[in-house]
């Protein structure tokens, strides 16, 4: 019986000091991106007092979301869904270190995108370089929802 959890992080579960307060420590945590998806703002969090990240499904494949794969006991897995409220946990295929990979992920219904607080975005941000993301590409990729 498997007794571990892919978890897919695209927000603010990316910075690992959150990460440490939330479940503690972890397996281990790989760079990953989904295909077909696209990081959006449109979930009100009155934790950031503004909008906080979701994902939304495209229909282009040139469409990704770039995150982390954490490997994850299911107890903190468990631990971790306290957090998420409003957000419910599905299954998708990454792609992490060449492979495609099952994990899971939070989504939520959409509301509507707004810009997140700048708190937030940087909290993302430095997620990212975190985990070994080029800083250009973050930068990149971020770029339309900072101020």
């Amino acid at each position: 019986m498997n007794r571990e959890v892919k978890y897919f992080a695209y927000g603010s579960n990316l910075n690992i000091s959150q990460m440490i307060s939330r479940i503690g420590t972890w397996k281990t945590a790989k760079r990953a991106f989904l295909k077909g998806w696209k990081l959006t703002f449109d979930k009100y969090a009155s934790t950031w007092r503004g909008n906080a990240a979701n994902i939304k499904k495209t229909i282009d494949l040139d469409d990704k979301v770039f995150g982390v794969v954490y490997i994850l006991s299911k107890e903190k897995f468990e631990v971790l869904k306290t957090y998420e409220g409003g957000y419910k946990p599905i299954p998708i295929k990454i792609e992490s270190e060449g492979k495609v990979v099952e994990a899971i992920t939070f989504v939520t219904t959409e509301g509507e995108a707004k810009k997140p607080p700048k708190k937030y975005i940087l909290i993302i941000e430095e997620g990212l370089i975190q985990h070994g993301y080029n800083k250009e590409l973050v930068t990149e990729y971020l770029q339309s929802w900072k101020d």
